[in-house]
Order: C-alpha cells, then sequence, then structure tokens
C-alpha cells in the first residue's frame, strides 16, 4: 500500500512582485517540497526560489515566438529562442510547463536538445487515475490534476477540501499511488480568487497594490483551498514535480531510440547563446494574469 504524491506548483505569470513576495511567506510557514514554474527573473522569484523545498521549473511564454508571422519557416528557431532566453536565467531547471498549456509534437526534438528531463503539460482535471508516464519520444510527462482557474469555472463557488481531495485520498491507497499535482497562481492565491469575472475586473489593477488588495475575495476561494491542502497533506505525502519524474524514469527505462536519432541527425539546433534576463526584464512577457479557461 503507498499514499497517493501532492505536488503544489506554482506558475508565476509575470504576477507583481508583492504577490510573490506573499506566496513566498506562504510556503515558509510549511515545511513541504513544491515547483515554481518560472515566466521571468526578478527579485521576487529569486526571493521564492530560495524557500527551502522549493525546485525550479520554467514556464516559457511559447506564444511570443508567433510575432506577425505564426506559419513562418523561423518559428521553430523563435520558440527556440525563448526557451534559451528562460534558460540562461535558470540553468540548473529540468522540468517545463508551457505558458497556456501550449504544444505541438515539434517541441519534443528542442526539450530533448535542451535536457528537459519532464513536461508538466497535460491537465485531467480530477481524474482519479493520474499517473505519470513516458511519451514516444522518451520524455517523462507529469499530468496536472488541478488548476486554480479551471476550477472558478468547473465548480460553482465550491472550494471545501473535499472537492478536490476526497477522503479516501489522503492516507493509504492502492499501489500504484495515484498523482495530484495542484496547480496555482500568485495572483489568484492573492486575490483568493473564487470566480473569473471578479479577476477580470480587477485584472487592469493588478499592479496597484492598493487596488489589488481592495479587490481580495473575503470568502471560501484559490487561497483558503491552498491553505486547507497545505494543512491536511502530510508532508511525507508531498514532491516535488521533478521528484516524481525522476522516480517514474528510473521504474520505466525507455526502449526507444529517438534521442539517438537527434543526436545522429542534427535534427535539433545548438543553443544559442542568451543574455541572462536582468532582474524585472521580461522579454517574452504577457500581462499578469493565469492561464484563463
Amino acid at each position: 500500500m503507498g499514499s497517493p504524491r501532492i505536488c503544489f506548483s506554482f506558475d508565476i505569470d509575470w504576477a507583481p512582485e508583492f504577490m510573490i513576495d506573499e506566496l513566498a511567506a506562504l510556503m515558509s510557514e510549511h515545511a513541504r517540497p513544491f515547483t515554481v514554474f518560472c515566466t521571468h527573473d526578478s527579485p521576487a522569484t529569486r526571493r521564492l526560489l530560495a524557500v527551502p523545498g522549493c525546485e525550479t521549473a520554467l514556464h516559457p511564454n511559447f506564444l511570443a515566438a508567433f510575432g506577425s508571422d505564426p506559419s513562418g519557416a523561423d518559428l521553430h528557431q523563435r520558440e527556440a529562442d525563448v526557451l534559451d532566453r528562460l534558460m540562461a536565467s535558470f540553468p540548473d531547471a529540468r522540468g517545463v510547463r508551457n505558458h497556456a498549456l501550449y504544444y505541438h509534437s515539434r517541441l519534443l526534438a528542442l526539450f530533448h536538445g535542451r535536457g528537459v528531463e519532464y513536461l508538466s503539460n497535460d491537465l485531467r482535471f480530477l481524474a482519479a487515475d493520474t499517473q505519470p508516464y513516458r511519451d514516444w519520444s522518451g520524455l517523462v510527462r507529469v499530468p496536472i490534476y488541478w488548476e486554480d482557474d479551471v476550477h472558478c469555472v468547473y465548480f460553482d463557488g465550491r472550494f471545501e477540501l473535499d472537492v478536490v481531495l476526497p477522503p479516501e485520498s489522503v492516507g493509504p491507497a492502492p499501489a500504484p499511488a495515484p498523482l495530484r499535482v495542484f496547480n496555482f497562481h500568485p495572483v489568484h492565491v492573492f486575490l483568493n480568487t473564487c470566480d473569473l469575472s471578479a479577476y477580470q475586473r480587477a485584472k487592469p489593477h493588478l499592479h496597484d497594490r492598493a487596488r489589488a488588495e481592495h479587490a481580495r475575495h473575503p470568502g471560501a476561494g484559490v487561497a483558503t483551498l491552498l491553505r486547507a491542502l497545505l494543512a491536511a497533506t502530510p508532508a511525507a505525502q508531498c514532491a516535488s514535480v521533478a521528484d516524481v519524474a525522476r522516480d517514474h524514469a528510473a521504474a520505466a527505462p525507455y526502449r526507444g531510440r529517438y534521442p539517438a536519432y537527434l543526436a545522429r541527425t542534427g535534427a535539433v539546433a545548438s543553443p544559442v547563446e542568451q543574455p541572462k534576463q536582468a532582474a524585472g526584464d521580461t522579454p517574452d512577457a504577457a500581462p499578469p494574469t493565469s492561464e484563463d479557461p
């Protein structure tokens, strides 16, 4: 018998510094591993990454690669540039979740060529049988079990713990243990979002701390649910997304030849040296937002 593995993950999504700092304070209160998918470098991002138990991962905005010509022959190189810029700031990161869960199969060659170990890009909302798996290319996929903005449009104000973590999910469970990757955004934690219409009204003013404070929801919402999850899940049940990916990679060796094919054919362009982002410099930025459904 084994317990479900629970992962707390956060997509930064260019959140204002004070929102990231508030998330860092919250996670510092709990001795739990967690994973941060970074969209940009900044002082507050670095403070969050310094919290004990934090794994650094990447949240590239490949939508920025489209520019004015989404069908251009150089799209793949522009996507590579987006990833390389982010990796220049976070060279030790080995996990990726794409902004807006963007994906196409040609990205696999890019990820293998850049040493990415796992992709956490598949949303299987509240699917009880969620497990990590290897795709045909050998990349480990770690699906998302739950996401805050999707919850806000799926449920009508329901933020009880047992909605997302039924009683049988806490404590012993049959092997293989089910996987529960929870995905939050700092903006929704700060606002304690309960429905996306309120978030959309607040969105133009999110960099004004006083106005953002005024927009906080006072009742049950994303932040109250996060606190309840942190309180209800023993540390022994929690893992970083990288821990889950590496355990699965060790248990399920890849038997295909795709990485060897890439190496032999030179199908992946070599990284172009990218300048490290200065703190606060976000060349692939979008307005502070979550991945709205």
